[in-house]
């Protein structure tokens, strides 16, 4: 019986390690979520992306492969109108300097994330 009990540990173990790995993503799903409040504008696209990319992790703790293979996809699918989403206003403030420094701010901040999931993180193997 000891065995098993190891085992159920182990497995809570790794699944809240997991969760633990996860605060990047839910932080930059979050300020996705929250782009139209935050920046006071229609970026509806943001809220889009913070939906995939919340959803894809959490469909990333579940141990289906075809599941996983979604969620990998609708991660990245997320990632990428994240990035288009916040890139005009780093644009317009570095070309044009038409942006609020709220926006901007905003911008930078997901770019970081993203670059911090992306990167050091290495997306796919979250899943």
């Amino acid at each position: 019986m000891e065995n098993t009990g190891g085992t159920v540990s182990q497995g809570k173990a790794s699944l809240s390690s997991r969760l633990l790995s996860l605060w990047p993503v839910l932080t930059l799903s979050i300020l996705y979520l929250l782009s139209p409040v935050i920046s006071g504008g229609e970026t509806y696209n943001l809220v889009i992306a913070g939906i995939l990319i919340v959803c894809s992790s959490a469909a990333g703790l579940v141990f289906n492969p075809k599941l996983r293979r979604i969620a990998r996809y609708a991660f990245i699918v997320g990632n990428v109108i994240g990035i288009a989403g916040v890139s005009p206003p780093l644009y317009f403030a570095t070309f044009q300097g038409l942006v609020s420094p709220v926006e901007l701010a905003l911008s930078i901040a997901c770019i970081i994330l993203t670059v911090i999931i992306v990167v050091f993180k290495k997306s796919p193997g979250l899943f």
